[in-house]
């Protein structure tokens, strides 16, 4: 049995999103892999605030209030990327995470926030009435904090239409539900 895959270090994250491998923090499960921890834990400290408050979910962006850029803040989280992240694991039932087999990239110069891979989903869809959307810690500690905020919810609302929807990559056809490979 072969399982290739790449690892999402800072290699990886340079090769796919640009920069130079040097300018990437990268961890898996929480363990430093390259670069500095200091914007990881950073970010997690920062979810302790009140994420209803739109202030404090700005802050993660590296945002003032009003939403444009404030380059005296880090920019700290990818929301688009948390939020799809988020949904492949609920959608496949993940039982294997959140505290275990996960990457996150971040370039420090002038990035855009932590990226989320997912890794290792052996237990994917091993049963289809698995509901893993409680997931609070590691990880998804950012998506449950997050939770609180309006335009969060919003967002991942947005993600899971266009995901789930009008040919969306998670889309199923009600007139073919069955898996058809020819029509993938």
């Amino acid at each position: 049995l072969y399982n290739p895959v790449e690892r999402p270090d800072a290699s990886f994250c340079a090769t796919y999103l640009g920069g130079n491998k040097e300018d990437w923090d990268a961890l898996n499960q929480g363990e430093l892999i390259s670069g500095t921890r200091a914007a990881w834990d950073q970010l997690n400290a920062l979810l302790s605030l009140d994420m209803a408050n739109h202030t404090n979910y700005q802050r993660l962006l590296g945002n003032n209030p009003d939403g444009t850029r404030n380059p005296a803040y880090e920019v700290l989280l990818n929301v688009p990327s948390l939020v799809d992240y988020m949904i492949l694991n609920f959608y496949v039932g993940n039982t294997d995470w959140p505290g275990r087999n996960w990457w996150v990239g971040r370039n420090r110069d002038d990035g855009d926030g932590f990226q989320f891979y997912p890794w290792d989903t052996e237990t994917a869809l091993r049963d289809l009435n698995t509901n893993v959307t409680s997931a609070n810690s590691a990880v998804a500690r950012p998506y449950a904090a997050l939770r609180a905020n309006a335009r969060f919810r919003m967002l991942f609302a947005d993600h899971v239409h266009r995901h789930f929807f009008n040919g969306g990559a998670l889309y199923v056809n009600p007139d073919r539900p069955a898996w058809d490979p020819e029509h993938p």
